[in-house]
C-alpha cells in the first residue's frame, strides 16, 4: 500500500508509465493497457507482473506446494490465451474493466479537504451529511481473469461541512481484503472473471487446497462489499451478495473505519446477503433474503426489526437456483422475482459458466404477505419479457401490486456483450384477486440502468424516477427523469421523460442518489438534489455534481472537483447530519470485529505456525527412538503420541501436519454443511429426515453388551426347538457422531442376539469389527462416508475428495473395506456371515456363552475379489450351495454371479451386462435357475455433478427379471422378462411351476418414496409369473391393501414352492406395528384381513417390532409348512422397554407364546436369524488362507507404515536440515526444489513407500487408484480403460522391444540390391513404444515415440532404433515408471478424472514438471528448416538430429524460436515442395474457437494465428493443402471433457453430425474468407493430397466405416479410399469412393505431386486392422469397381499369413520432374510373426504386383507403428544440429 502522501495521480500514460516502475496493483493495468486489441497474440509486455508473489516457492513447504498449483493453472490459461479469446476467463472484455477509468485507484485517500467548489454552493439539505458510493477496486492483479463486478470494495464519499467538503476513499476491510493484503497477491476466487468452465473448477480446487494448506480462511466470508449502501440501526452497511454485510463507520472528520462483518448480532448464520436489503422508513424494519445456489429450497427471507433483532427465517421453494439481485416491499407485501438468470454449477463441468441465461423460462414475481411465517402464502405471477436486475419501488393500488424496475433485453447479453444490453423502464401490474399480470413499458427507447427516487415515498407510490442512460454500457453518458404519470411515449425527450441532462462527448457519470430538499411530508416528492460522482475521460477529472431534480434540464447547481480520480462504480447513499449522530461505533455480541493484520480463525496460525513447531518437536525429541526401536506400526504410532498426541477431532489445530490437513479439510465441510443447514432443509444431506433415525429407538446405544443372564421370561417358556440355539437381529448402531449427514442405512453394523440354554436366555450384543469400524474406533471419530446421508450433489463430491485426501495422507486405509456389515446374516460352511452390499461378509464366531467375536472378512479362501458382494446370498437347503453376486457401480457389466460349493470354493464368476448400473439389493434361486431383477432403482454418479443424489429412480424404465441356468458359465443363455411396477427391494422365495418360474416379493409403491418421504411408501406382496416357454410374464397382489415389508418363511422350503409368508405391517414405514401372516394359495382379497391373510397380530400404540424370524417346530419333512415360531425384536416406546417376543406361527392371532424382557434395549434393526445349536457345534472358528482377520489396532497393508514410518524418518531430514533454510531464503521453485532434493533425495518411483513426504502422497494416490482399477478387472471387462482389448497391443509384434538399439551394421541383404536412389539416405518410422509397464490403461496409440530407422550407404544398410527423448519420457525415465496419463488408454470416466487429479497431484507436489510438454512424439515425421521433427498431437514437436553412423539424438523442443504459444500441434503439418512453407495448426479441446491455424516460411519464422471457429473440439488429426487453399475437415469425432463425469470417454462419436469440410484461402489473416462444405460419410483419419481443378477442390483421403468402431473393436472398422469434390462456386460437394470394397489405410503418394493433381496412391490393407496384411495400388483416374483387383487397384501385393507391414513410404528413382509419377520405391517394414522376423522390404512402385526388389533382414524386431519418411542425402547434408 502506498501512503498517504504519495503523490496524485497522474494522467493515464503518466499513471501507466509509473505504475509499470511500482510494484503494487498498477502494474497490471499498464501491462494490459499496452495490449493492441486487435492482435490476436499479447505484445511480450503482456504477461501479468507478479509482485510479492513472483516466485512460486513461498516461505515453506506448504506455500510451495500452493503456489506451484497455481503456476500450473495460470500457465494452462496463459497458454490458452495466446491462441484463443477464451470466454471462460473473458467475459465482456474484462481488458477494458482495468484501463481507463475503469482502471482501480493504487491507493486509499485519506480525508482531503482540497476539494474545489468549481460552481455554485452546497446546499444546505446536504450539510453535515455524507455522500457515498461502492464499488469495485482491485487491491490485487487478478490471478486468472477478472469483470468489473469483482473488484474489491471502496468506498469514495465526500463529507459537507460549512458550506465546504472534504473528500475521502477508502477500502472496506473485508476478511477477504485483509488476508489478500497479508498475502500480497489475489488468494480467493473472483466469481465473475474465474468462475467459469474447467479453468474455473480448477480455480475453485486450486482454493480449496489453500483453505485446507491454512493459507487463507474463508470462514470469516468471501466477499467483497463492492455493491449496495444502506443505513440501519446506527451503522452504515457495505453490501455484495456474496458475503453477509460490513459495517462500517464514519468519523467526524469523514474518514471510514471498517467495524467488521455485520451479523445480526450472530442471527444471521447464511454466509451470504442481498446487496440490496429493503428498508421500511415508516416501522424501521430491514426485509432482506439469502441465497443458497447448492441446494434447495434456494432462497430464504427474513426481516430485522428496528432495533436490530433478526426474525425467523421463511423458505421460499423455487425449481432451481436464479441469480436474484434485487426485490421489492411494498406496506404490506414482500415481492420476489424468480428470473431467466440461473445458476447451474454443473455446467462448469461442460465448459461453461455457470451463470446462465435460460430463454425458455418465463420469469415470474412472488407476492408474500409480510407477516407470513411460511410460503404457503405466496403468490406467483408468470410475466414474459420481465427480467430485471435492479427495482425502484413497489406499492399497493387496490387490488393490484405495482412494481416498477428497469428490465434487461436482449437477456442474453446480460453478461457477455455488455455494450449491446439495454434496459427498459418498466411497470409490472400483479392482480392478487384475478392472478393475472402485464408489463408497461415507461419509455421504450430509453436505455435506462438503476432508478433512484424520493426514499420517503418507499412502499408509496412513486410518481418520479431517476436513473442514468447507457453510453454504452457499462458507461452513463446522462441523466434522465421519468414521470411514472405521463404516458408512455417511444421519444425518451417526451412525455414519460421530463428532465433530461446529457454530458458532452466522453464524460460519463455513475449513478444519481436523490437527497430531498426538506424531510416535511408536504413537500414535492420531487424537490430535491441529485448526487452523482463524474469523470471526464479527455481530462483525467473527477467530479462530485449536485443536478436540481426538479429542473427539466436537471441544471447543475453545484460542482465540486475533486482531489483524486473516482473510477466508475455501482450504489450510492446519502447519509443525514442526523444518522451520523446516532452511529453506534462497533458491534456487539455474536458479531465479526475484524482487524487490519489480523486473521480471526486460527487455520493460518496452525499450519503455518503450530504445525512446524509440532513437527520440531516431533523430530527432536522423538524421531530417532522411533528410527530406533519401531518395528511395528503400533509401536510407531504409540511412540508418536507420546511426543505429538493425537488431539481431538473437534480441534481444527492438530500435533502434525498431516492431520492437520486432513482435519482442516473436514472442517472447511462440515462448516459449508452446517450454514446450509441453517437455512435450508438439505436434500443432499436429509434424506428422509435422518433426524429421526437418531431419536427415540432408532437412537444407537451407547455401549456393548456383554452376555447378561438378566434376561426376565414374562410369560410363557422358551419352545423345545430354540433350545440350544441364538438368535442374532443385525442393525446400524453408529459408533461416532455423524460428520455431515446420516440415514439409519448407514450404521455400523451391530448384532444384538440372544442364546436359549436349558428354558432360559442370555442377551448380549456386539459391534461387527469390521475393517471401517477398527479404524474409526481407533481415530475416535468418523473417517469413511456414508453412503446414504453423504454422498449426495457436491457436498458428496467434497465428501469423497476428503476421504481420498485421508487415504492419500495415510490417515486411513480403506484397502481392508468400507462397509459396514449391518444388513444381512446367513450361516454358511461353519461360520455365522455379517453383510453389507458394501464390503465383502465379515465372518462372527459366537461363544458358548453366546458372546460374540468377529473372525475378520471372509472371501472364500481368497477367491473373491470384488470389493463387496449382496447382502443377501441364497443358500440351498438341499445342495448346501451358495448362490451370490457382486456389484460394480462403476462399470460395465456391472453385476457378476458366482456360486459357493457347501465346503467354501467359490467357482468362476458369470458377468450379467446391464444397461447401467441397477442398485440390485436382493435376488432370488430356484432348484435350477437364478432370478435376478433390474430395478428402477439406478446408480448415476454423474447426477452428483448436478447436486443429486447417484440414487436415482428412473420411473421410465421399465423393471425386468432375467432367469439363467444355475449351471450357466457365461450370460448367453439369460432370458429377460419386462413387467411393470414390479421393482423390489427383498424376494421372499422363488420355485419353478411347470413353465413357469414363480417369484414372490413385495413390490415398491410409489417408486419415488423409496428413499425420501419413506413414511409414504407401501409395499405390496406379490407373485411374479415369468413363463420360460411363452416369454411372457405377469405379476399378481397378494393383497393389495397390506403394506407389508420383509417376508419370511420356512427356509426349509426354499427353491421350492411355499404356501406362507411372514412379515411386518408399515405403521408408517420405517416402523412396524404389526406381523401378518399371508396364504399365497388363498385367493387375492383388497381386505388385509380376510382370506389371503391368515393370521395377524397388531402390537398396541407405539410399540413396534423388527422383521419376525420362523423357526420350525421340527426338522421333520413331514411337519406343516406353518408348524413353528417367530421370533421378534419388540419395543414399547412409552415404556421404552424391549423384548424378544416368541409366537405361535400356526395361530390365526400369532399369539405370543413366550416373552422375554430384556435388560438392554434393542434399537430398530434389519434382518435376523436363527442359528441351531447343531450348526453352533460345527462352527469354524478362524479364517484359512487368503482370507482377511482383522484384529482391534492392526491394519493390514502398509499405506500407514509408509506414511506414518518412513516419511517421518524423511520428515525429520527435511525438518532439521532444510525447512527453515527454505522458510528464510527460497524466492524460486527451481531454489526450493533444490533445496528439498538436497535433504530428502527422490527415490525409485517403483517403491510404494518413500523417502520423503511428498513422494508418499503421492504414491498412497497411486496405489488407490491401481487398487480401484484392479479389483474393477477381477470382476468385469472395463470399457474405461480397455478400449480395442489394449492386451492386444502389449504382445506379438506389437510388444515393445525393451532396449533401443545403436547403429547395428548387421543388415543381412537377403535379395536384390539397395536402389542408388536411396544412397546416403535415412528411412525412419515412427511408433509407440512403451518404456514402462502402463499404468492402469494402455492403447498403441499411447507408447513413448521410438525411430527406427536404416541409413544407407554404399550398397549397404545400418538398422538403429531410439527413443524420443520427450520432456515426458526423460522424467519417467528418472523416476522408473509411468507418471503421465496415457490419453487413449487411460482417460475414460472416473478412472480417467482419478488418473488426471494424480497427474495434477504430482505436478502440484513438484515431483513431475507438465510445462516443458506431456507428449509422446510418436506418430508423424518431417523435415523442414535442416531438422528432423517428430510429432504427436498431444505436444509441440521434438527435433532430432541424424548422425553420419545413423545414429539418432534428440536435440529438443521445437516451437519455431519461441513463436508456438501453444502447447500442442497437429502430428501431420503440410510442407509446400515449392515455397519451402509449411502450414499446421493447434487444437484447444477446452475452450473456443478450438482450431488455430498457421503457417511458418521455409526459413522457420512462423506467422501469426488465424482462429477457426468450432460450434465444439473435433479431434482433427489431419488436414490438407492445396497451392491456393488448407482444407479443415470438421469431423464426427468430437471431444466433450464433460462425459468423462458421466463415466464415459471423452472422445465421442456423434453420429447425428454431418462431416463438413472448411476451405480457407491460404493468405487469409482471419477466418471470414472461410467457405463450408458439409458432406455426409466424409470423416477421415488421414487425408493422401488436395488439389484444386477449376472451381473444386478435390480432397482425397479414406474413410471411416462403420464411424462407431473407430477406437472400439478396431478390428472391425474399414477404411475406403474417396475424392471428395468441393465447389467454390456453387457451393456444391460430393464423395466419390475410388474401390469400395477395399479396406485401404494411410495413402502415400509422390510428395513431388503435393498440391497438384495425383494419379496413384498406395497404402496397406487391412488384416485385419490394425494389422496391415498388403499393399495396394489405386490409380485415381480409373473408373471405380467393387472387385478390389481390378481398375482402381492397378498395384497388390499381398503377404502371407502371419506376416504383416506397416504404412509404405514412396521414394521417387529421380527428382527430374519429367520422370512419371509412379517411378519410385516403397519402403515399408515387414514382420514375419510365425518366424519372429522382421525386415525393410523396397517394392518396385510400378510393378502391377509391387515386387519386392530389395530385402533386408533386420538384427532386430521392429513392432508395428505408424508413419514413416524418407530423409535424403542432401537434407542430411544441411542438417541443423541445434536448436536456436
Amino acid at each position: 500500500m502506498l501512503s498517504s502522501t504519495s503523490p496524485a495521480i497522474a494522467m493515464p500514460s503518466q499513471y501507466y508509465a509509473a505504475g509499470a516502475a511500482r510494484e503494487r496493483t498498477i502494474s497490471y493495468t499498464a501491462i494490459c493497457n499496452r495490449r493492441s486489441p486487435s492482435s490476436s497474440l499479447p505484445t511480450p509486455a503482456f504477461i501479468w507482473k507478479r509482485s510479492r508473489t513472483s516466485s512460486v516457492a513461498g516461505g515453506n513447504l506448504i506455500e510451495a506446494v500452493s503456489n506451484t498449483a497455481e503456476t500450473l493453472l495460470a500457465t494452462w490459461i496463459e497458454v490458452g490465451r495466446s491462441t484463443t479469446v477464451s470466454p471462460l476467463i473473458n467475459p465482456s472484455a474484462p481488458e477494458m474493466f482495468t484501463v481507463g477509468n475503469f482502471a482501480p485507484v493504487d491507493r486509499e485517500c485519506p480525508p482531503d479537504e482540497n476539494v474545489e467548489i468549481e460552481s455554485g454552493t452546497i446546499p444546505s439539505c446536504l450539510n453535515g451529511g455524507v455522500y457515498l458510493r461502492n464499488g469495485g477496486n482491485p487491491h490485487h492483479e487478478p490471478g486468472f481473469g477478472y469483470h468489473y463486478f469483482d473488484g474489491d470494495g471502496m468506498l469514495h464519499n465526500v463529507k459537507f461541512r460549512d458550506g465546504k467538503a472534504t473528500y475521502c476513499c477508502r477500502y472496506i476491510r473485508t476478511n477477504r481484503f485483509m488476508q489478500e493484503e497479508k498475502a500480497g497477491k489475489s488468494l480467493f476466487p473472483k466469481m465473475m472473471g474465474e468462475i467459469h468452465g474447467f479453468v474455473g473448477l480448477a480455480r475453485l480446487a486450486l482454493f480449496a487446497l489453500r483453505a485446507m494448506l491454512g493459507l487463507l480462511d474463508p470462514f470469516g466470508g468471501i466477499g467483497t462489499a463492492n455493491a449496495g449502501l444502506e443505513f440501519f440501526n446506527g451503522k452504515l452497511l457495505a453490501m455484495s451478495e456474496d458475503d453477509q454485510p460490513y459495517a462500517v463507520h464514519i468519523t467526524d472528520d469523514g474518514d471510514l473505519r471498517t467495524i467488521g462483518r455485520y451479523n445480526f448480532n450472530g442471527a444471521l448464520k447464511a454466509i451470504n446477503m442481498t446487496a440490496h436489503p429493503k428498508i421500511d422508513p415508516k416501522t424501521g424494519e430491514m426485509f432482506s433474503y439469502t441465497v443458497n445456489f447448492v441446494q434447495a429450497p434456494y432462497l430464504t427471507l427474513f426481516k430485522v426489526s428496528a432495533d436490530g433483532e433478526k426474525r425467523a427465517n421463511v423458505n421460499i421453494t423455487l425449481p432451481e437456483a436464479s441469480l436474484i439481485h434485487d426485490f421489492a416491499i411494498t406496506s404490506k407485501y414482500i415481492v420476489i422475482p424468480d428470473t431467466q438468470i440461473v445458476l447451474r454449477i454443473q455446467e462448469m463441468f461442460n465448459g461453461k459458466s455457470p451463470v446462465c441465461i435460460d430463454d425458455k423460462k418465463i420469469p415470474r414475481f412472488g407476492v408474500l404477505p409480510r407477516d407470513a411465517t411460511t410460503e404457503e402464502r405466496i403468490k406467483w405471477f408468470d410475466l414474459p419479457d420481465s427480467t430485471c436486475i435492479h427495482y425502484v419501488n413497489a406499492w399497493e393500488e387496490g387490488d393490484e401490486i405495482v412494481v416498477v424496475g428497469s428490465t434487461l433485453s436482449p437477456i442474453q447479453f446480460t453478461f457477455h456483450q455488455q455494450e449491446k444490453m439495454e434496459l427498459r423502464l418498466a411497470r409490472f401490474h400483479l392482480n392478487l384477486k384475478t392472478g393475472t399480470a402485464y408489463k408497461q413499458e415507461v419509455a421504450s427507447n430509453a436505455n435506462f440502468h438503476g432508478g433512484q427516487f424520493n426514499q420517503m415515498y418507499k412502499c408509496k407510490k412513486t410518481r418520479y424516477v431517476y436513473g442514468v442512460l447507457s453510453g454504452p454500457f457499462p458507461k452513463y453518458g446522462g441523466i434522465a427523469k421519468f414521470d411514472l404519470e405521463a404516458s408512455q411515449n417511444n421519444d425518451v425527450t417526451q412525455q414519460a421523460v421530463v428532465g433530461l441532462h446529457k454530458f458532452p462527448a466522453n464524460c460519463f457519470c455513475s449513478e444519481p442518489y436523490f437527497v430531498p430538499r426538506s424531510t416535511d411530508p408536504s413537500n414535492l416528492e420531487d424537490d430535491g438534489y441529485l448526487l452523482t460522482y463524474y469523470h471526464n475521460e479527455t481530462a483525467n477529472v473527477s467530479k462530485l455534481l449536485v443536478l436540481d431534480a426538479r429542473s427539466p434540464t436537471l441544471e447543475i447547481v453545484t460542482s465540486l472537483k475533486l482531489p483524486h480520480r473516482v473510477p466508475y462504480g455501482f450504489h450510492g447513499l446519502f447519509v443525514t447530519n442526523e444518522q451520523l449522530s446516532n452511529q453506534k461505533p462497533s458491534l456487539v455480541r455474536g458479531e465479526h470485529s475484524l482487524q487490519v493484520g489480523k486473521t480471526h480463525t486460527n487455520l493460518s496460525d496452525m499450519l503455518m505456525g503450530r504445525a512446524i513447531l509440532t513437527l520440531k518437536k516431533v523430530v527432536g525429541s522423538a524421531l530417532y527412538k522411533i528410527e530406533a526401536a519401531a518395528t511395528t506400526k503400533r509401536e510407531v504410532r504409540a511412540q508418536i503420541a507420546e511426543v505429538a498426541p493425537r488431539r481431538s477431532a473437534s480441534s481444527v489445530a492438530g500435533g502434525n501436519l498431516i492431520e492437520a490437513v486432513s482435519n482442516t479439510a473436514e472442517t472447511l465441510l462440515a462448516t459449508w454443511i452446517e450454514v446450509g443447514r441453517s437455512t435450508t432443509v438439505s436434500p443432499l444431506i436429509n434424506p428422509s429426515a435422518p433426524e429421526m433415525f437418531t431419536v427415540g429407538n432408532f437412537a444407537p446405544v451407547d455401549r456393548e453388551c456383554p452376555p447378561d443372564e438378566n434376561v426376565e421370561i414374562e410369560s410363557g417358556t422358551i419352545p423345545s426347538c430354540l433350545n440350544g440355539g441364538v438368535y442374532l437381529r443385525n442393525g446400524g448402531n453408529p459408533h461416532h457422531e455423524p460428520g455431515f449427514g446420516y440415514h439409519y442405512f448407514d450404521g455400523d453394523g451391530m448384532l444384538h442376539n440372544v442364546k436359549f440354554r436349558d428354558g432360559k436366555a442370555t442377551y448380549c450384543c456386539r459391534y461387527i469389527r469390521t475393517n471401517r469400524f477398527m479404524q474409526e474406533e481407533k481415530a475416535g471419530k468418523s473417517l469413511f462416508p456414508k453412503m446414504m446421508g453423504e454422498i449426495h450433489g457436491f457436498v458428496g463430491l467434497a465428501r469423497l475428495a476428503l476421504f481420498a485426501l485421508r487415504a492419500m495422507l495415510g490417515l486411513l486405509d480403506p484397502f481392508g473395506g468400507i462397509g459396514t456389515a449391518n444388513a444381512g446374516l446367513e450361516f454358511f460352511n461353519g461360520k455365522l456371515l455379517a453383510m453389507s452390499e458394501d464390503d465383502q461378509p465379515y465372518a462372527v464366531h459366537i461363544t458358548d456363552d453366546g458372546d460374540l467375536r468377529t473372525i475378520g472378512r471372509y472371501n472364500f479362501n481368497g477367491a473373491l475379489k470384488a470389493i463387496n458382494m449382496t447382502a443377501h446370498p441364497k443358500i440351498d437347503p438341499k445342495t448346501g450351495e451358495m448362490f451370490s453376486y457382486t456389484v460394480n457401480f462403476v462399470q460395465a457389466p456391472y453385476l457378476t454371479l458366482f456360486k459357493v460349493s457347501a465346503d467354501g470354493e467359490k467357482r468362476a464368476n458369470v458377468n450379467i451386462t446391464l444397461p447401467e448400473a441397477s442398485l440390485i439389493h436382493d435376488f432370488a434361486i430356484t432348484s435350477k435357475y437364478i432370478v435376478i431383477p433390474d430395478t428402477q432403482i439406478v446408480l448415476r454418479i454423474q447426477e452428483m455433478f448436478n447436486g443429486k443424489s447417484p440414487v436415482c429412480i428412473d420411473d421410465k424404465k421399465i423393471p425386468r427379471f432375467g432367469v439363467l441356468p444355475r449351471d450357466a458359465t457365461t450370460e448367453e443363455r439369460i432370458k429377460w422378462f419386462d413387467l411393470p411396477d414390479s421393482t423390489c427391494i427383498h424376494y421372499v422365495n422363488a420355485w419353478e411351476e411347470g413353465d413357469e418360474i414363480v417369484v414372490v416379493g413385495s413390490t415398491l409403491s410409489p417408486i419415488q418414496f423409496t428413499f425420501h418421504q419413506q413414511e409414504k411408501m407401501e409395499l405390496r406382496l406379490a407373485r411374479f409369473h415369468l413363463n420360460l416357454k411363452t416369454g411372457t410374464a405377469y405379476k399378481q397382489e397378494v393383497a393389495s391393501n397390506a403394506n407389508f415389508h420383509g417376508g419370511q418363511f420356512n427356509q426349509m422350503y426354499k427353491c421350492k414352492k411355499t404356501r406362507y409368508v411372514y412379515g411386518v405391517l408399515s405403521g408408517p414405514f420405517p416402523k412396524y406395528g404389526g406381523i401378518a401372516k399371508f396364504d399365497l394359495e388363498a385367493s387375492q382379497n383388497n381386505d388385509v384381513t380376510q382370506q389371503a391373510v391368515v393370521g395377524l397380530h397388531k402390537f398396541p400404540a407405539n410399540c413396534f417390532c423388527s422383521e419376525p424370524y420362523f423357526v420350525p417346530r421340527s426338522t421333520d419333512p413331514s411337519n406343516l409348512e406353518d408348524d413353528g415360531y417367530l421370533l421378534t425384536y419388540y419395543h414399547n416406546e412409552t415404556a421404552n422397554v424391549s423384548k424378544l417376543l416368541v409366537l405361535d406361527a400356526r395361530s390365526p392371532t400369532l399369539e405370543i407364546v413366550t416373552s422375554l424382557k430384556l435388560p438392554h434395549r434393542v434399537p430398530y434393526g434389519f434382518h435376523g436369524l436363527f442359528v441351531t445349536n447343531e450348526q453352533l457345534s460345527n462352527q469354524k472358528p478362524s479364517l484359512v488362507r487368503g482370507e482377511h482377520s482383522l484384529q482391534v489396532g492392526k491394519t493390514h497393508t502398509n499405506l500407514s507404515d509408509m506414511l506414518m514410518g518412513r516419511a517421518i524418518l524423511t520428515l525429520k531430514k527435511v525438518v532439521g536440515s532444510a525447512l527453515y533454510k527454505i522458510e528464510a531464503a527460497a524466492t524460486t521453485k527451481r531454489e526450493v526444489r533444490a533445496q528439498i532434493a538436497e535433504v530428502a533425495p527422490r527415490r525409485s518411483a517403483s517403491s510404494v513407500a518413500g523417502g520423503n513426504l511428498i513422494e508418499a502422497v503421492s504414491n498412497t494416490a497411486e496405489t488407490l487408484l491401481a487398487t480401484w482399477i484392479e479389483v474393477g478387472r477381477s470382476t468385469t471387462v472395463s470399457p474405461l480403460i480397455n478400449p480395442s482389448a489394449p492386451e492386444m497391443f502389449t504382445v506379438g509384434n506389437f510388444a515393445p522391444v525393451d532396449r533401443e538399439c545403436p547403429p547395428d551394421e548387421n543388415v543381412e541383404i537377403e535379395s536384390g540390391t539397395i536402389p542408388s536412389c536411396l544412397n546416403g539416405g535415412v528411412y525412419l518410422r515412427n511408433g509407440g513404444n512403451p518404456h514402462h509397464e502402463p499404468g492402469f490403461g494402455y492403447h498403441y496409440f499411447d507408447g513413448d515415440g521410438m525411430l527406427h530407422n536404416v541409413k544407407f550407404r554404399d550398397g549397404k544398410a545400418t538398422y538403429c532404433c531410439r527413443y524420443i527423448r520427450t520432456n515426458r519420457f526423460m522424467q519417467e525415465e528418472k523416476a522408473g515408471k509411468s507418471l503421465f496419463p496415457k490419453m487413449m488408454g487411460e482417460i475414460h470416466g472416473f478412472v480417467g478424472l482419478a488418473r488426471l487429479a494424480l497427474f495434477a497431484l504430482r505436478a502440484m507436489l513438484g515431483l513431475l514438471d507438465p510445462f516443458g510438454g506431456i507428449g509422446t512424439a510418436n506418430a508423424g515425421l518431417e523435415f523442414f528448416n535442416g531438422k528432423l521433427l517428430a510429432m504427436s498431437e498431444d505436444d509441440q514437436p521434438y527435433a532430432v538430429h541424424i548422425t553420419d553412423d545413423g545414429d539418432l539424438r534428440t536435440i529438443g523442443r521445437y516451437n519455431f524460436n519461441g513463436a508456438l504459444k501453444a502447447i500442442n500441434m497437429t502430428a501431420h503439418p503440410k510442407i509446400d515442395p515449392k515455397t519451402g512453407e509449411m502450414f499446421s495448426y493447434t487444437v484447444n479441446f477446452v475452450q473456443a474457437p478450438y482450431l488455430t491455424l498457421f503457417k511458418v516460411s521455409a526459413d522457420g519464422e512462423k506467422r501469426a494465428n488465424v482462429n477457426i471457429t468450432l460450434p465444439e473440439a473435433s479431434l482433427i488429426h489431419d488436414f490438407a493443402i492445396t497451392s491456393k487453399y488448407i482444407v479443415i475437415p470438421d469431423t464426427q469425432i468430437v471431444l466433450r471433457i464433460q462425459e468423462m463425469f458421466n463415466g464415459k470417454s471423452p472422445v465421442c462419436i456423434d453420429d447425428k453430425k454431418i462431416p463438413r469440410f472448411g476451405v480457407l484461402p491460404r493468405d487469409a489473416t482471419t477466418e471470414e474468407r472461410i467457405k463450408w462444405f458439409d458432406l455426409p460419410d466424409s470423416t477421415c483419419i488421414h487425408y493422401v493430397n488436395a488439389w484444386e481443378e477449376g472451381d473444386e477442390i478435390v480432397v482425397v483421403g479414406s474413410t471411416l466405416s462403420p464411424i462407431q468402431f473407430t477406437f472400439h473393436q478396431q478390428e472391425k472398422m474399414e477404411l475406403r479410399l474417396a475424392r471428395f469434390h468441393l465447389n467454390l462456386k456453387t457451393g456444391t460437394a460430393y464423395k466419390q469412393e475410388v474401390a469400395s470394397n477395399a479396406n485401404f489405410h494411410g495413402g502415400q503418394f509422390n510428395q513431388m505431386y503435393k498440391c497438384k493433381k495425383t494419379r496413384y496412391v498406395y497404402g496397406v490393407l487391412s488384416g485385419p486392422f490394425p494389422k496391415y496384411g498388403g499393399i495396394a495400388k489405386f490409380d485415381l483416374e480409373a473408373s471405380q469397381n467393387n472387385d478390389v483387383t481390378q481398375q482402381a487397384v492397378v498395384g497388390l501385393h499381398k503377404f502371407p499369413a502371419n506376416c504383416f507391414c506397416s504404412e509404405p513410404y514412396f521414394v521417387p528413382r529421380s527428382t527430374d520432374p519429367s520422370n512419371l509419377e509412379d517411378d519410385g520405391y516403397l519402403l515399408t517394414y515387414y514382420h514375419n510373426e510365425t518366424a519372429n522376423v522382421s525386415k525393410l522390404l523396397v517394392l518396385d512402385a510400378r510393378s502391377p504386383t509391387l515386387e519386392i526388389v530389395t530385402s533386408l533382414k533386420l538384427p532386430h524386431r521392429v513392432p508395428y507403428g505408424f508413419h514413416g519418411l524418407f530423409v535424403t542425402n542432401e537434407q542430411l547434408s544441411n542438417q541443423k544440429p541445434s536448436l536456436v
